[in-house]
């Protein structure tokens, strides 16, 4: 819905209309593509439109006469609430007083949620964002009868000083206004699908330190930098450092853990700092985003442990260093 301002003065005598003919029936009205009124009724599948700027006062009466009509049809067939006649006239006058003022109180309910329904829905949105996405749609029930429940007690304390209500009947005006607001009101699905979208926005606006470590590389980027490195290592060794990873091949208690270790040492300070940047961008993200980490990291890990392997294989076909040879030395001189 719109602002009311936004509605012509033609509108907003029809939308008046609508709410006398509907009574406590939930519907929402909306301008369309061309600025018209579109209006939809709970329970009636039409949809009605109407001109932002009718040719005459009369399509104003014929548009709520066929709004009308198309309730009386859809509503024909229900049967009124039936309520037992007690036996005494006091507990019947009673029971009459009571079934009076929560009407009233039904009635008032739904229009200040109908004239309230951005200030709820901003303040929806506020407890949906600090909520868990697990229990999204229990937390959302729970709001809203909280808040229903309150103007029910409100209402009762300004309309029915000293009558009894049951509490069957505060409970069908609670349902009738918790209907009319879960039909006005963005639904668990909507409010799942902007959680996720905001949820994606900000694990993309997360800047990377500029002394990070590896592990607050992006995990997208993670696999293809380390790629990159084992093949520019394998590519540019020098003669020299090639020596060297010979003499490592040789013996076993110098085979290195990684292929080049050409990485700065970071000190205490700096390493703690850096983890608890990375432990509070962990804990910004959602648990799902947090297993693709975690998979991507064991992929990471196997990849380094793979180029290892090729690593050793490579040296020892240059080397000339047969296997057998190899694993008599590492049987005589164990690690």
């Amino acid at each position: 819905m719109c602002n009311k301002r936004s509605y012509t003065p033609y509108q907003r005598s029809a939308i008046k209309g609508i709410a006398k003919i509907v009574g406590e029936t939930p519907f929402r009205y909306e301008k369309s593509s061309n600025n018209h009124l579109k209006v939809t009724i709970k329970g009636i599948d039409q949809v009605f439109f109407t001109s932002s700027t009718p040719s005459d006062h009369r399509s104003l009466e014929n548009f709520l006469a066929e709004i009308r009509c198309a309730y009386k049809q859809k509503h024909r067939v229900e049967p009124s609430i039936q309520t037992e006649i007690p036996r005494s006239v006091r507990k019947a006058n009673a029971k009459k007083a009571s079934i009076e003022v929560m009407g009233k109180v039904t009635e008032q309910l739904i229009k200040v949620f109908r004239n309230s329904l951005e200030s709820v829905k901003e303040e929806e949105m506020k407890m949906v964002e600090s909520s868990q996405t697990e229990f999204l749609g229990e937390y959302i029930q729970a709001f809203r009868k909280k808040k229903i429940r309150a103007e029910i007690d409100r209402a009762i304390e300004s309309f029915g000083t000293g009558v009894f209500i049951p509490p069957g009947l505060i409970k069908q005006t609670q349902k009738q206004v918790g209907e009319n607001l879960n039909f006005m009101l963005p639904s668990v699905p909507e409010y799942d699908r902007i959680l996720s979208l905001k949820s994606g926005a900000s694990v993309q606006a997360l800047e990377m330190p500029e002394d990070s470590t590896p592990s607050e590389i992006p995990e997208n980027n993670q696999a293809e930098v380390a790629s990159n490195d084992s093949q520019k290592q394998r590519k540019l060794a020098p003669d020299k450092a090639a020596n060297d990873k010979l003499k490592a091949v040789c013996d076993p208690s110098k085979i290195p853990d990684t292929v080049v270790d050409t990485k700065p040492r970071i000190s205490e300070p700096a390493a703690s700092t850096q983890s608890y940047s990375f432990a509070h961008q962990l804990a910004d993200m959602t648990k799902r985003d947090i297993r693709q980490l975690m998979a991507d990291c064991q992929q990471l890990l196997d990849e380094k442990h793979q180029a290892d392997i090729q690593f050793l294989v490579s040296q020892m076909h240059e080397r000339e260093v047969d296997l057998a040879e190899l694993q008599t030395a590492l049987l005589r001189d164990p690690v």
